[in-house]
């Protein structure tokens, strides 16, 4: 894994900051007006088929593998 530099660093963090305060934005507004759905729904409407229940799991599996594991060189 190489190291970034500063810049790439920052802009990294910028885009995870501006994602991070667009997904609480829309949670907000959802709860507030009830006019568009919440991540809670969205997970719950997945949720009802046996199929979204697998990627669901393969997602999250790959999710946590990409942040916690550390690799070597």
């Amino acid at each position: 894994m190489r190291d970034l530099p500063p810049a790439d660093a920052a802009l990294n963090l910028a885009v995870w900051v501006a994602l991070a305060a667009a997904m609480v934005v829309w949670q907000a507004r959802s709860l507030v007006t009830h006019r568009t759905a919440g991540a809670v729904d969205i997970v719950r409407l997945a949720r009802r088929s046996w199929t979204t229940r697998c990627v669901l799991l393969a997602y999250w599996g790959w999710v946590g593998w990409h942040l916690f594991v550390r690799t070597t060189p």
